[in-house]
């Protein structure tokens, strides 16, 4: 099994076990209270068991989602035999999602997580269940209006829509789970999606295409964040989504003559390595950072856009990579990231905006970035120079 296909299944694994993962995180919390005395546990506001109780109730809710969502990767029905086991099902998404090219004499035997998979993929689910509170639901708007509004407002600003000549076309690298593309087509743009985890793959394809209606879903995306509350109930607040269907709206109709929204799946560099001059605009929001080599990030999206077209960026330098062990990971000050992009694009406007990202407003603890957000023009210097390989290179500790 090759890489993408592996990663694919430990993707798919981690959500289907999602509940068992939560449920013991839940049974050593039910360990620990019951380690209280008598005296102390007069003290609580409730009981062990019922708190419990309460936090199982959510997980479940947040499963029931889930298997929705994995649901609407197939067309075959994961739930149609009450004997098909986690491993049962995750085959059948394997050989059935479309997401990969799967050969027939793959035996089921191979199709199984791989042994590092666990802790980072685990985690990758919460933060799921909470990027849908942030782009999909109304308790998200907030978090939207910080980053997505400055973005839209650039692009209306500088890249204009004429009746007499063809729809501009603007890409959004590291979409996540398409809202920032969605909203940028009911502008009149067509846009193009870029995203390389499955896990806002498989996110985004269940919202953009596929027929739920309005706030008919309920997910509990801090149901096990029991740190920093203020009120006893705080990490169980319900989250409704979506705040908008697009399917049911029709508002992302592929209309002949109108805009249209795609997505792209895989690496953005890899994937967009050969589009020379094909976009009026690009915006990326907390994207900059998940590159391995910002250098390389830079270089492409010069080579993407056309000349006089723009690039708007919001979010922070939050490398993604530099903790991991025997990975490559350049992390550079904004002063010489600035330098570089000034190579190939005329800043036209910068600031520092405060922003937030997944953020619990119920919580004692909130995170926020001073994130950097600009405008650039795409000057008429050519694009030269290359990067060396990045992936598949390990790093001697």
């Amino acid at each position: 099994m090759d890489n993408e296909s592996q990663h694919f299944v430990n993707v798919c694994y981690a959500f289907l076990s999602y509940h068992s993962d939560a449920n013991e995180n839940v049974e050593n919390m039910y360990r620990c209270f019951k380690h209280l005395s008598d005296d102390d546990l007069q003290l609580l506001i409730e009981s062990p068991t019922d708190r419990i109780s309460k936090i199982l109730s959510c997980i479940q809710m947040n499963y029931d989602f889930i298997l929705l969502l994995l649901q609407a990767q197939t067309h075959m029905d994961l739930n149609v035999d009450p004997g098909c086991d986690i491993m049962c099902k995750l085959r059948c998404l394997y050989r059935t999602s479309g997401f990969c090219q799967i050969p027939d004499n793959i035996p089921d035997s191979i199709i199984a997580p791989s042994s590092e998979y666990r802790e980072r993929h685990i985690n990758s689910v919460r933060s799921t269940l909470r990027q849908f509170m942030r782009d999909w639901s109304a308790l998200g708007k907030q978090e939207r209006d910080c980053c997505y509004r400055p973005l839209l407002h650039s692009l209306v600003e500088h890249v204009k829509i004429d009746p007499n000549r063809e729809i501009p076309r603007v890409l959004c690298p590291g979409s996540g789970l398409g809202r920032l593309p969605y909203e940028v087509v009911q502008l009149g743009y067509s846009c193009q999606g870029n995203e390389f985890s499955y896990f806002m793959l498989m996110g985004s394809n269940f919202i953009l295409n596929h027929s739920i209606e309005p706030e008919s879903q309920t997910i509990f995306p801090f149901c096990l964040n029991t740190s920093n509350r203020k009120k006893h109930d705080d990490h169980l607040q319900p989250v409704l989504i979506p705040d908008v269907s697009p399917v049911v709206s029709n508002t992302i109709l592929d209309k002949s003559n109108g805009p249209k929204l795609s997505m792209t799946v895989g690496e953005f560099v890899e994937v967009y390595s050969e589009s020379n001059e094909l976009w009026d605009g690009v915006l990326t929001c907390f994207f900059l950072d998940t590159a391995k080599n910002i250098i390389e990030y830079i270089r492409t999206i010069a080579k993407l856009v056309k000349i006089g077209g723009l690039w708007a960026n919001i979010g922070p330098l939050l490398y993604h990579y530099v903790d991991t062990p025997g990975t490559i990971s350049i992390e550079l000050s904004w002063e010489e990231v600035r330098k570089i992009i000034e190579k190939w694009f005329t800043i036209v406007k910068f600031e520092w905006r405060e922003t937030y990202y997944t953020t619990n407003y119920n919580s004692i603890m909130q995170v926020k970035y001073k994130s950097i957000f600009f405008e650039g023009i795409r000057n008429a210097n050519v694009v030269q120079g290359v990067s060396n390989p990045v992936w598949d290179v390990v790093i001697p500790e």
